[in-house]
């Protein structure tokens, strides 16, 4: 009983990751604050519609059908995009030498003694 919890818990952290983005997590969260914020305007103008308010709540029925599901795609892309500029870092990876990897950690480094000194 308690192997199959474990192991249950071990797929939900497993499906965790996998949902994270590895480089294009910025992407997602300007994505989720640009919603946020067009939302909150939105509905600070359906509150003060006045008289139009049953029209704007008719046309807001409308759009939420096309809306909602249409919202999933752009995640899948950015999905999408997430594991080709990850499997073009691994590509990388193996191709550019070592000393080179090295040269950005190392102009950081002197960078840091530098603004000590």
């Amino acid at each position: 009983m308690a192997e199959g919890k474990e192991n249950e818990n071990f797929q939900q952290e497993a499906n965790e990751q996998e949902e994270k983005l590895k480089y294009l997590e910025f992407v997602q969260a300007t994505t989720d604050n640009a919603v946020t914020a067009l939302s909150n305007i939105y509905l600070y103008a359906k509150d003060n519609s006045g008289p139009l308010k049953p029209g704007v709540e008719t046309i807001e029925g409308v759009a939420k059908t096309v809306v909602i599901p249409a919202s999933k795609i752009p995640t899948e892309a950015i999905k999408f995009a997430d594991r080709a500029v990850d499997a073009s870092f691994t590509t990388l990876q193996n191709i550019v030498p070592s000393v080179l990897k090295q040269l950005p950690t190392q102009a950081c480094d002197t960078s840091v003694k530098e603004s000590a000194e």
